[in-house]
Parts: structure tokens; C-alpha cells; sequence
């Protein structure tokens, strides 16, 4: 088949998106289909088996929210030149902020494939509110052109938000491929290394959240990943001393420190979404590299009665009423290789991106007819 993958965002700023497009790009082509990937935030097309390469700087300039779309109109007018070019016959795309142009977009598109991570209709309102009413009104003229769904959890399928669309869907969580990422059994800490993953801007990350497991475990120590330090002072109005910051840094540089952690926090405030249930990177990350999470959703792969998972509920003030229950766990964790072991052997089985990716390509054959 041949295939053309859409992709919006800047990856050089999203680390966990990229490993996920790149792993799955690379999947796609191993079982010898051509894939074609449209930058249309920066209008570039790589053909196949070309890397994805983002080290040229996209011009960044302040936008109001209607310089925003006007930019976005453009980018979806050059999405119709591309895939014009291309003749594809999937078309692969996560969900599109309804501009202008988009829904025209889509003409040459083959079969096109969206693929579903999050409640637009709820999200979008998270952001501002005038943004999700201008959503609520405009998604319906990109949604109706999709041929098919792929959703990451079964309760995103199952959503009110998505009825009146095709019903030719699909459900795959999020996979990785658990041998890129770096296994220490026993990191021989002195006290607890807490990590957090997370991207800036995210209320649902429950960022905020993380000063009160800073208060309440003085002996540990918090890695933050992802979001600065000036986000976070900004958030809380102080800092503490066992905090420690290191903003966005690469997957070289991640890896190593996280496999050293003695525990990972997941997502702590998906309820601002209205969602339940996730399927986020960094959860199968801390488990690929064997370290026990505290999170606060449900996930599609994972049972609730998992030894190396604290499940919190996904509601406001999770984290202080929970105080004996989350120092519990931390001692439970810490030094504890075998749980390390355990962790890094559900994730090898229930995480594995190249099954994931043959079941996406199935329906991918499906859509477009070829079974």
C-alpha cells in the first residue's frame, strides 16, 4: 500500500509523539509498504525511507487564535497539493483543528484514517472556551470525511462524542518497542528517584500535583522531564530543594536517567479532559524500563490489580488524601528489583509495537479494500 502520513506538530518539542510516528513509520515499512510523510506544519514531504529529520527551526512567531487558523488554512491547502502528488491509498492522520480548507483537503486522499488520542470536543474547551465552541460546530466537515477511526481506548470508541461518523473503526493502544529502552534492575538509589514525564501546557498531565508529592516525601527526590522550570514556579508560586528540573531533553539523554528512577508518575488529572481512560507513552516507558508507576487513569493494557501500579482516583485532590497509601508504595518500590523484573516483563508482553502495527496495517488493507 501506499501510504501518506500526516503530521502536524513541530516532533522536535514532543519526544513521546516522534518515538510513536517514527516507530510506527518504520513498522509500516518493514512490511514493505511506501510511506510518504506530509510535515504540513512546516510544507515538506519526505518520501520513503526517507528519516524523519526535524533539526531545521520552524519560524515561531506570537498568533492571536485567528492568525492561528489563517496559518492552519495554509497548512491544509498544501495538504491537498501534497497528497494530489502522492495518490495515496491511506491516508494516516491524527485529529485536525478544523480550519478553513481542511475538510477540501482530503479530495486525493484514498482512504483516509484518523486516528483518535483524545475528546476533541472536551480538550479543545480545556484550552478556551471559545476555541471549543468553534470546534463543537466546525469537527463534524473533517470527522464525516474519515472513512475509518482508530482510537487508543476502548471508552474514546465507545464516546457519544464520535456517533454519527463512519463505523468502520478500530481499537489499538499505544505500543513501543520495549528492547529501545535501557533495563537497570537494581539503580542502588540512596533515597527515592521520583520522575515525571510530560510535555508543557498539559492541565491534564497534573503538573500541578507534583509539589504536593514533593511536600509530603521530603526524603525523595522529583525529576521533572518535559515541562520547564519556569512553568512549574509559575503553577505553584515556590519550588522545593528535592525537586529537580530538567526541562524538554532528548531521548538519549531521558533514557539513561530514567532507567535509574525508583518510580514514574503518570498522568494525575485526566478528568479535565472528561476522560477516564489512556493509553499514555510515558506509562509503557517507566515500564519498559522496569519502574513502578503512581497514575491516576485506567488503561486499555493494563489491569487494576497490578503489583508495580498505584491507582489513584482520576478526580481533584487525589494526591493529599492519599498520603499513607502513596508513602506506602514509595517504600514498596524502593530497592525492589524483583518488581523492577515484573514490570519489565507485563510491558515486553503487553506492550509490543510490532503486533500493534500489524493489526493497524490489517485494517489499513481492510479500509482500502486489498482483503
Amino acid at each position: 500500500m501506499k501510504i501518506a502520513y500526516l503530521i502536524g506538530e513541530d516532533l522536535s518539542s514532543h519526544p513521546g509523539l516522534k518515538y510513536k510516528i517514527e516507530g510506527q513509520i518504520k513498522a509500516w515499512e518493514s512490511h514493505g509498504h511506501e510511506v510518504y510523510k506530509v510535515l504540513h506544519y512546516k510544507n515538506v514531504v519526505l518520501k520513503p525511507n526517507e528519516p524523519l529529520l526535524f533539526d531545521v527551526p520552524v519560524e515561531k512567531k506570537k498568533q492571536t487564535k485567528i492568525s492561528r487558523i489563517f496559518r492552519l488554512s495554509k497548512q491544509y491547502l498544501f495538504i491537498s497539493k501534497a497528497l494530489k502528488s502522492i495518490s495515496p491509498d491511506i491516508t494516516y492522520t491524527r485529529y485536525l483543528f478544523p480550519a478553513w480548507k481542511l475538510a477540501d483537503s482530503f479530495v486525493h486522499a484514498g482512504k483516509l484514517i484518523v486516528e483518535i488520542n483524545s475528546d476533541d470536543k472536551a480538550e479543545y474547551y480545556v484550552k478556551h472556551f471559545y476555541v471549543g465552541i468553534y470546534n463543537q460546530l466546525a469537527r463534524q466537515f473533517f470527522l464525516k470525511k474519515a472513512d475509518a477511526l482508530v482510537f487508543v481506548t476502548n471508552e474514546l470508541s465507545l464516546s457519544s462524542s464520535f456517533l454519527g461518523f463512519t463505523n468502520n473503526r478500530e481499537v489499538i493502544a499505544n505500543g513501543i518497542n520495549c528492547v529501545d529502552f535501557p533495563f537497570v534492575a537494581e539503580p542502588k538509589n540512596s533515597n527515592p528517584k521520583i520522575c515525571f514525564i510530560g510535555s508543557p501546557n498539559q492541565l491534564w498531565h497534573g503538573l500541578d500535583r507534583l509539589i504536593q508529592l514533593a511536600e509530603m516525601l521530603p526524603e525523595s527526590t522529583i525529576h521533572i522531564i518535559g515541562p520547564s522550570k519556569d512553568e512549574c514556579l509559575k503553577l505553584w508560586g515556590y519550588s522545593l530543594a528535592n525537586i529537580i528540573f530538567h526541562g524538554y531533553l532528548s531521548a538519549e539523554l531521558a533514557k539513561p536517567l530514567i532507567a535509574n528512577m525508583d518510580v514514574g508518575i503518570s498522568t494525575l488529572a485526566l478528568y479535565r479532559k472528561k476522560m477516564e481512560e489512556a493509553c499514555p507513552l510515558k506509562s509503557r516507558q517507566y515500564l519498559a524500563q522496569g519502574i513502578p508507576m503512581i497514575v491516576a487513569s485506567s488503561d486499555p493494557d493494563i489491569q487494576n490489580n497490578e503489583s508495580f501500579c498505584l491507582q489513584l482516583p482520576n478526580k481533584d485532590n487525589n494526591v493529599l488524601p492519599h498520603k499513607g497509601m502513596i508513602i506506602k508504595f514509595i517504600d514498596f518500590c524502593f530497592g525492589n528489583s524483583e518488581l523492577r523484573e515484573s514490570a519489565r516483563r507485563f510491558s515486553i508482553q503487553y506492550f509490543d509495537k510490532a503486533r500493534k502495527e500489524e493489526k493497524r496495517l490489517n485494517f489499513f488493507a481492510k479500509v482500502a479494500g486489498f482483503k
